[in-house]
């Protein structure tokens, strides 16, 4: 439940107040007052049964003036491994991610495809229109257009892992309703991702197989907003699942971390890629 705030001016870390649950794999978004909206998470990583049964429906508030937490309004159903994107006019959409359910005495895991809007200045949680497709570990932008792109993640039955898929989606805001196109060249979880300058959303690396035992790939896509095609470029010199990337103003995408190898071995390499 720790959290620190990084000073750039100073290069050091410094202990802010802890949330008042644990969370791991929930969502961070900065709001334009400065505040910080948290989501869902998960609390217990002690097996994989607990990982998957016991996702918060709960969100918090973090103030940086007073350097302390409030509860938020509670999602309709627990979320983790979700995404959370900022709409404007502060409002953010909290989309599918890994959930369960209650059957008596037993929590059913399964993973999602609803959404629900956070309109911070009521500070509310209403349900939208959902993706066609169950994801959770999945890329997500929003795009020049003001539309939102989910692309890839984990699908099927998590209790077995899941499996990967190449599909995608967009969602119109205004229309308030989802639309497929074009799938991706290789289905992927655990993607990094980021929208370039140019208006192009490139997903790179990721795992293919299932939760349990992902593969990582050296594949890289982008999105074309006006053709809605995706793009082959260049593969990773390594492959890699759930690493940090960057752009670079002078030369091109930075990717640090992540797993690789057979095993999915966590590293220490990063890489640059060229544009």
């Amino acid at each position: 439940a720790s959290c620190e705030i990084f000073t750039p001016s100073t290069g050091k870390f410094t202990a802010a107040a802890p949330m008042s649950v644990k969370r791991m794999k929930h969502t961070t978004t900065l709001l334009s007052d400065g505040m910080v909206l948290v989501t869902g998470g998960i609390p217990d990583m002690s097996n994989a049964t607990a990982a998957v049964t016991t996702a918060h429906r709960s969100t918090a508030l973090y103030n940086p003036k007073t350097n302390t937490w409030a509860a938020g309004p509670r999602m309709s159903i627990p979320r983790a491994t979700h995404a959370a994107l900022p709409l404007g006019n502060d409002k953010v959409l909290l989309m599918g991610g890994i959930t369960w359910r209650s059957f008596f005495f037993f929590r059913i895991p399964s993973i999602s495809r609803t959404c629900e809007i956070y309109a911070h200045r009521t500070k509310t949680i209403t349900r939208v229109a959902s993706m066609a497709g169950t994801r959770a570990l999945f890329a997500a932008g929003l795009l020049s257009n003001g539309k939102v792109l989910v692309a890839g993640g984990l699908t099927g039955d998590i209790q077995a892992g899941g499996a990967t898929t190449a599909k995608c989606e967009i969602y119109d805001p205004v229309a308030n309703a989802w639309s497929v196109t074009a799938d991706m060249a290789q289905g992927r979880a655990f993607p990094a991702f980021l929208e370039l300058s140019d208006g192009r959303f490139v997903v790179l690396g990721g795992g293919s197989g299932n939760l349990f035992a992902p593969v990582p790939l050296q594949a890289v896509e982008s999105y074309d907003v006006k053709s809605g095609k995706w793009l082959v470029m260049p593969k990773l010199v390594s492959g890699r699942t759930a690493a940090v990337v960057a752009e670079l103003r002078a030369c091109g995408i930075l990717v640090i971390g992540g797993s690789t190898g057979a095993t999915a071995t966590v590293t220490k390499t990063h890489e640059l890629l060229l544009r």
